[in-house]
């Protein structure tokens, strides 16, 4: 019965107003969260992928387009293990080996 009156619609309707303005604002600050964590990541991942570029190409010289295109395929902890695993490449054809088997068998070491 109580609802029925125009008090209470009036404290319904405010208060459903109030929660929607309340879950847009958290919805819209979590989304600029996640938006700056992946930023962050793609970020360091650029930044990784410059660096090893810029070893390989003086260890290797010259990077066919093909090692270049693996290169940016792979994910930040791929490209951490490379740089790992880069020390002991003797040449681009090992780099090439590994970007095409060796990538898949650490994943699951």
């Amino acid at each position: 019965m109580l609802k029925d009156t125009s008090l209470v619609q009036g404290w319904i309707t405010e208060g459903r107003q109030e929660g929607w303005q309340e879950g847009q604002k958290e919805g819209w600050q979590e989304g600029q969260k996640e938006g700056q964590r992946e930023g962050q990541k793609e970020g360091q991942k650029q930044g990784k992928l410059v660096v090893l570029e810029s070893i390989l190409i003086q260890k290797f010289g010259a990077l066919a387009p093909s090692v270049l295109l693996k290169l940016q395929s792979l994910s930040n902890e791929q490209l951490d293990r490379l740089t790992l695993t880069l020390l002991n490449m003797s040449s681009q054809a090992e780099l090439q080996a590994w970007l095409a088997n060796g990538v898949d068998e650490n994943a699951r070491n």
